[in-house]
């Protein structure tokens, strides 16, 4: 199902479970595709810790408060993984 590769066809990232629940990570971008979104905001460098963030405000908007809270707490490590703004000015 992964390798699934059509125009008219949404492409799956992830399959995942969570709390015997089963959760799909799929594209959904209006008028291009997640990888040539991705590739232009990857210019202005994306950094991990504000995917997660986006993936537990999707979560929320879900209603899947368990779930955001694992995005949010996976966040919080990415943010003290990075290094500091201040320290790469220097």
């Amino acid at each position: 199902m992964m390798n699934i590769n059509h125009p008219d066809l949404v492409y799956f990232y992830v399959i995942s479970t969570f709390d015997d629940q089963i959760y799909l990570i799929t594209e959904y971008i209006n008028n291009e595709s997640l990888l040539s979104w991705l590739q232009k905001q990857q210019q202005s460098s994306i950094r991990e810790s504000d995917l997660f963030n986006k993936a537990a405000e999707m979560a929320t908007a879900a209603m899947k408060g368990r779930l955001a809270n694992k995005y949010y707490m996976s966040a919080e490590e990415a943010y003290g993984l990075e290094p500091d703004e201040e320290s790469e000015d220097s």
